[in-house]
């Protein structure tokens, strides 16, 4: 996907080619305001029945230990206090197990209708039950927990003319599969899956398959360009086009608490310009191969916290982008652990956009299991910034196919060779680094720096770094960054198969 540094956002409500059945369902919960009209009619819940009590929401005391003992000060971070009524999609028409447009068309109202009515009652929690629930996009709305029951699968249609074409960001998007803009108290809980159907979006590139798996996909239809297959000649036009699959922007008190979220569209969750944030005990199951599939993107946001989570998916796991906000250092106050990433580009990354500023972050605990890269900052003059004052401890990696560690301020080769600080803009600075406690059972390479001549990557520490590698350092244009306090040993792993070896596919 491309970026924009703009933070606003516009909505159109158009539909594409929808069918009947599906314009009724998704119109009346696009994010634009309603037209004056006839708007679909909405159904009614049926009599109520009893419902079960709603599932607790983590307390303060829960979250309080993750945010103890920081090597800057802790960060004000509480879950949102959601009201304790109970609303059950299956009230509102929904049908499980039903794969036919009409209950796609009967489901996605059914499911927003409650998520407004829970809302304009001052808050709730929609439950959905265990089934298989097949639904277009869900509009999340203030004072709303949107809860998955054990054995719920919520599967996002395949039908893109059920998701409403807008702008956003600049630019012509379909509308993310979970949308929230503008919202405060929200929360996404329970043990269920949602299923984004991210195989009818993404791209896949020929060289990342055998020739079987190629050939296969090619009978499944799309269209071929320069050896990547496109789902559509649509996407293959305007990939801009691929939605989020949750997308959370200019909100506040957010909670994601246990959801399984698999096969996105592209980025599996995309939260920007909010503030915060909790996202436990979640997972992100994406194909290695799936194209800009990021974990979560924690993109200009502040007062965000993750812990026990799993991800595992086509592009970086974890990564900090900073576009420029009302303040500076927009990203700060970022706090991860108690976590595992496995097939990533990176691990954890800072960047490609760093123009906005980072500080303060604080990464422990984490696993990094046969991602591309480990620890990953990127970032190139025109879209760099300031990154200080980030703290990774306890950090464990098992057959890492490219860097254990890489800082690279040339991203995709876009800085000029000579400058300075002064005579060009958004120059990326990597400064007050600290590495403690941070073992690699094997990587390709242990590390890489490549700073500026005029803006060196500076003040990187190491304290209790143990890597195996294939390769030992490449160190170019730093100040005060000494690897002598790294143990270093040389192996070859036996019978690794990576995605693609050093510097990327040949």
């Amino acid at each position: 996907m491309i970026y924009s540094t703009m933070a606003s956002f516009w909505h159109k409500g158009k539909l594409v080619l929808a069918s009947a059945a599906l314009l009724a369902a998704t119109t009346a919960f696009s994010a634009a305001p309603i037209v004056p009209g006839s708007p679909p009619a909405t159904p009614s819940p049926t009599t109520p029945v009893p419902m079960p009590p709603p599932t607790p929401l983590p307390g303060p005391n829960t979250v309080s230990p993750y945010l103890s003992q920081l090597p800057f000060a802790s960060p004000d971070i509480t879950p949102p206090q959601i009201a304790p009524k109970v609303f059950t999609i299956t009230q509102y028409g929904a049908e499980a197990n039903n794969l036919s447009p009409m209950a796609i068309a009967a489901n996605t109202t059914a499911i927003n209708t409650a998520i407004a009515d829970a809302s304009k009652s001052g808050g709730g929690e929609v439950v959905i039950p265990a089934g298989l629930w097949v639904t277009g996009s869900i509009v999340m709305q203030s004072n709303v927990n949107l809860h998955t029951d054990n054995g719920a699968v919520v599967e996002f249609t395949a039908n893109h003319d059920a998701y409403p074409l807008i702008t956003q960001f600049g630019q012509k998007t379909y509308q993310a599969p979970i949308y929230a803009v503008g919202l405060s108290n929200i929360a996404i809980t329970g043990s269920g899956i949602f299923n984004g159907s991210g195989n009818t979006w993404n791209p896949v590139k020929e060289f990342q398959l055998t020739n079987r798996q190629w050939q296969t996909l090619l009978q499944s239809g799309g269209v071929v360009n320069n050896q990547t297959w496109y789902p559509s000649a649509q996407i293959e036009q305007d990939q801009n086009l691929i939605p989020f699959m949750v997308l959370v922007l200019n909100s506040k008190n957010i909670l994601i608490n246990g959801p399984t979220f698999e096969n996105s569209p592209s980025e599996a969750m995309y939260i920007n310009f909010s503030s915060n944030v909790i996202v436990s005990h979640t997972k992100v199951l994406n194909t290695w191969y799936s194209v800009n599939t990021v974990g979560v993107d924690v993109a200009s946001d502040h007062d965000f916290l993750m812990y026990d989570d799993t991800i595992n998916t086509g592009d970086d796991g974890i990564v900090l982008n900073a576009s420029p906000g009302s303040q500076p250092d927009t990203v700060n106050n970022i706090v991860i652990q108690d976590s595992t990433i496995y097939n990533a580009h990176g691990g954890f990354a800072v960047g490609s956009y760093t123009d906005g500023g980072v500080k303060d972050v604080y990464v422990n605990n984490v696993n990094m299991i046969g991602t591309e890269d480990g620890i990953r900052f990127k970032s190139a003059v025109g879209r760099g910034g300031l990154v200080q004052d980030v703290y990774l401890n306890n950090i464990h990696m098992q057959n890492i196919q490219d860097y254990a560690i890489t800082f690279n301020s040339d991203y995709n080769n876009q800085s000029p060779a000579t400058g300075s600080l002064t005579t060009l803009t958004n120059v990326p600075q990597f400064q007050n680094i600290y590495f403690n406690n941070f073992v690699c059972d094997y990587a390709g390479e242990a590390i890489r720096i490549n700073g500026l001549p005029y803006a060196p990557v500076s003040d990187v520490f190491f304290n209790n770094v143990s890597i195996k590698a294939a390769q030992q350092y490449l160190i170019d244009n730093t100040s005060n960054v000494s690897t002598s306090t790294v143990s270093y040993t040389y192996a070859q792993e036996l019978g690794l198969v990576p995605h693609y070896g050093v510097d990327g596919p040949a």
